[in-house]
């Protein structure tokens, strides 16, 4: 028995322009349906680079940014979940020989924890952090709070994604996979 499958897609490592990005990331999602009858989907990793040597002109901020917004923008209004990849820049990826390398650049915010172009557009607040200050330590969630369950941080990036169950695709509460219908 299989719970749900996570398909993973990014169009930018598949040579897709930004215009055919949406559509390719939907081809993908239906071919897995199609394998998989009945399973629900959830999109695992799906994401665009903000930097990259391997595609220049594709790579940047602004594109990253619209890919964000359609993304999740289908993906709200089919209720299907999706794991954006990736939160922060890691510059350990990759060559360490080429800085611009694509592996380095995934992030919702760069090396410095500073928020890219996407981070901001989601969260306004974001556009008026001075370099060097921390932007979030996050806050223990409700749940969490005085248990004895393992704290749950909540950040600005967790709290934009609304979840949802990836059973019956109904809203649940934070850092669950399951409605209470489906909890395990």
């Amino acid at each position: 028995m299989v719970d749900f499958a996570g398909v993973h897609t990014y169009p930018i490592w598949e040579k897709k322009s930004l215009d055919q990005a949406m559509a390719f990331t939907l081809e993908n999602l239906q071919a897995v349906q199609q394998a998989l009858p009945g399973v629900p989907l959830a999109i695992a990793e799906a994401g665009w680079a903000s930097t990259a040597s391997e595609f220049p002109a594709e790579a940047n901020e602004k594109n990253q940014a619209r890919y964000f917004r359609e993304l999740l923008g289908w993906a709200g209004k089919n209720h299907v979940t999706v794991f954006w990849f990736e939160a922060f820049d890691e510059d350990w990826k990759g060559d360490p020989n080429n800085a611009q390398g694509a592996e380095k650049h995934w992030g919702l915010y760069d090396l410095d924890r500073q928020p890219k172009l996407v981070a901001r557009e989601a969260l306004p607040g974001l556009a008026n952090t001075k370099k060097k200050k921390p932007l979030f330590g996050g806050t223990l969630s409700q749940e969490a709070a005085g248990s004895r369950i393992k704290p749950v941080l909540r950040s600005p990036i967790t709290s934009l994604l609304r979840p949802w169950c990836i059973q019956c695709h109904k809203p649940v509460r934070p850092n669950t996979l399951f409605c209470a219908r489906f909890g395990r």
